[in-house]
């Protein structure tokens, strides 16, 4: 019943000829379609988080004109699943990181894990996932002349969660990311060398 209701006022909302009534009429009318989606497809509620994130830096400041590495550490909760960087199919959304630019301090370069092989009861085929836990790697680079002091970048982590029978709605988790930076007559120390050896 709730699925007619919603079409029939989508339908009467897109005969609106300005563009706020057809963005309207859309948006009902994708509330329509979840409403008789499969529940693989989008089961549970958008924002329930099925993982958390650790920030790992590969030093502890970094001088203008220069890059630092930071690795995202995510640990997935035991019997759930997220959808790797490169999903077989289009239709599954993909692991992604985006670091918003900040200051002259900018996303340089990122490398993803390779998945893990995956035969689980909704799909017919081998699904490429994260399990457990993982790190996703990102190159920083900042600018000429960025301003010494504390920085607090921000990163998007857009995924999916699934378990063994249902897929969670796609989320998008904000992630902060400190970085300090230095004078140039400042020593910086390495951290974490094990994270960045060939990246």
């Amino acid at each position: 019943m709730l699925f007619w209701n919603l079409l029939i006022v989508a339908m009467h909302a897109f005969e609106t000829p300005t563009p706020a009534g057809r963005a309207l009429a859309i948006s009902l009318a994708c509330l329509a379609a979840w409403c008789v989606a499969p529940p693989h497809a989008w089961a549970g509620q958008e924002g329930e988080q099925k993982i958390r994130v650790q920030v790992k830096l590969s030093q502890d400041g970094v001088h203008d004109s220069s890059e630092i590495f930071v690795a995202l550490e995510l640990a997935i909760e035991p019997g759930w699943h997220i959808n790797s960087a490169n999903p077989p199919d289009e239709s599954m959304i993909p692991t992604s990181v985006e670091v918003s630019p900040s200051g002259g301090i900018v996303q340089a370069a990122i490398r993803y894990p390779k998945g893990e092989q995956r035969k689980l009861g909704f799909s017919d085929d081998l699904l490429d996932v994260y399990e457990g836990r993982v790190f996703i790697l990102v190159k920083l680079r900042v600018g000429s002349g960025v301003r010494i002091g504390q920085h607090m970048l921000e990163a998007a982590l857009t995924y999916q969660a699934c378990n063994k029978s249902i897929c969670l709605a796609p989320s998008v988790l904000r992630v902060k990311i400190p970085l300090q930076v230095v004078g140039r007559e400042a020593e910086v120390k390495r951290m974490n060398p094990e994270l960045f050896t060939d990246f």
